[in-house]
């Protein structure tokens, strides 16, 4: 890389974090590992990423990264309240260099349990890349 192309991805990785990709590194990741079920990206929310598919394949960047249970829980609900249309897709990454770290297993265990009270499926994330594929066929 030259130094003006340095400087432009440091520019993007400030501007959209350090899970930024470009749409062309989507693309060949998906038509790199056509066996793929699909993608998740990052670890954090990534300004401005938006789903995508290629070749009917899900790239899902992260929605949610989960810190805490209260901040999870939070999240899950004001994500769901922005976004109207169903079936409703958030790929959450639940982050135990936090809050979490501690306990993290009985923490995540409360989450899923406090939204599974809420009518909010929790799936694998082999199942969430399936569901997702299936849901844009629709």
């Amino acid at each position: 890389m030259n130094k003006s192309t340095e400087s432009l991805v440091e520019d993007k990785k400030n501007t959209f974090g350090a899970d930024y990709v470009d749409k062309k590194i989507v693309n060949a990741f998906i038509k790199g590992i056509p066996e793929a079920l699909g993608f998740f990206q990052g670890f954090e929310p990534i300004p401005g990423a938006d789903d995508v598919f290629v070749d009917n394949k899900p790239w899902n960047p992260t929605k949610i990264m989960a810190t805490s249970v209260e901040q999870a829980l939070s999240e899950v609900e004001r994500f769901s309240n922005e976004m109207p249309t169903r079936p409703l897709f958030i790929s959450v990454h639940a982050s135990v260099c936090s809050e979490l770290n501690q306990n993290a297993l009985p923490k995540l265990v409360r989450i899923v349990s406090e939204l599974e009270s809420k009518n909010v499926e929790v799936v694998r994330p082999d199942e969430f890349l399936i569901l997702r594929t299936k849901a844009n066929k629709n």
